[in-house]
């Protein structure tokens, strides 16, 4: 589940990589800080 656009995924990976594009698109440090608490 993605808390920036509330998309649901099945895969964590597909997460991962979704959340990887939010961060690309935007820079906000909220979505760099929780992609890298998903990633440890």
């Amino acid at each position: 589940m993605c808390e920036i656009c509330n998309k649901s995924f099945r895969c964590k990976y597909k997460l991962k990589s979704h959340m990887i594009i939010h961060a690309l698109e935007n820079h906000h440090r909220f979505v760099i800080i929780h992609l890298l608490k998903i990633l440890i």
